[in-house]
């Protein structure tokens, strides 16, 4: 750093003329061989000025000169590269992708211990679950009218079930050849015409044993009627079925298994139900 002799304006080392008041600086003899070149490269207008010292400098161009030197000497960064700039973002996309991982692990290590198999009992939920099988509770008033409503359904299925007609007696004689002739009597009072029905006839001899037909065949007779009955009507014995290979009966039970009246309707008993009648050679 140099000063102006006149003014005393501090001035760079290369200047030739004071920015301030036009005054040529005097270079010291110590200045290095660096300087002296640095004021042989100024432009030819200065040298023309400082030779005809009665010509005035120009202030404006030597300010615009210094301005220019120091804009020169400021360091210009080299642009980025462009490989660079990748591989910063390729590591900023992995560094939020290892973080993006620990917060999920995170998350879900919560909630293993918070809301899952891992929470303590004072956290955990209680299950409640409910049972199909489990009846309600029933009121005493309730189990009495479902009680009068079983009886009353029972009550109809008997009166459903009952017999509509009786069986009187069961008449058995031998025809020519000994075989037994087996006849039923029976009244009608069900207020229908009946028009057919059929019986079920098993066989044993005086041990109480049940025979077979013929000895190898079925152990029952099955007989069916197609002689009307009116209502009030009673069957006549005269009427019989022959029993083909049961010729060693002694005790015969016929059991009525069904009616079928003209108006096309039918009874018909119960699988458990006897409506059965005895009668004996």
């Amino acid at each position: 750093m140099i000063y102006c002799k006149k003014c005393g304006t501090a001035l760079p080392d290369d200047a030739v003329f004071c920015v301030k008041c036009g005054t040529k600086v005097d270079r010291p003899v110590s200045a290095q061989s660096g300087d002296v070149d640095k004021t042989q490269l100024l432009p030819t207008a200065s040298t023309d000025t400082a030779q005809d010292p009665g010509k005035k400098p120009d202030l404006a161009a030597e300010a615009a000169k210094l301005s220019k030197k120091s804009s020169a000497k400021a360091p210009i960064s080299a642009p980025p590269v462009p490989g660079d700039i990748d591989d910063n973002k390729s590591s900023s996309a992995l560094i939020a992708v290892v973080l993006g991982f620990v917060v999920f692990c995170g998350a879900m290590l919560g909630a293993y211990y918070i809301v899952g198999p891992g929470a303590s009992g004072s956290t955990a939920t209680t299950k409640v679950t409910h049972d199909p099988n489990t009846k309600p509770v029933k009121t005493a008033e309730q189990k009495k009218a479902e009680q009068a409503e079983a009886a009353e359904r029972e009550r109809a299925h008997q009166e459903a079930i009952k017999p509509p007609v009786t069986l009187d007696k069961v008449v058995v004689t031998p025809n020519v050849i000994g075989e037994p002739l087996v006849s039923l009597v029976m009244t009608n009072h069900s207020g229908k015409t009946i028009d057919a029905y059929k019986v079920q006839i098993s066989v044993y001899n005086n041990y109480g044993e049940q025979l077979k037909e013929f000895g190898v065949g079925n152990d029952h007779f099955n007989g069916i009627s197609q002689d009307a009955l009116g209502d009030g009507q009673s069957s006549s014995s005269s009427r019989s079925w022959t029993l083909h290979g049961f010729d060693t009966g002694r005790k015969f039970i016929v059991r009525l298994m069904s009616i079928h009246y003209s108006d096309g309707t039918e009874w018909a008993t119960e699988q458990d139900q006897q409506v059965t009648a005895e009668g004996k050679l």
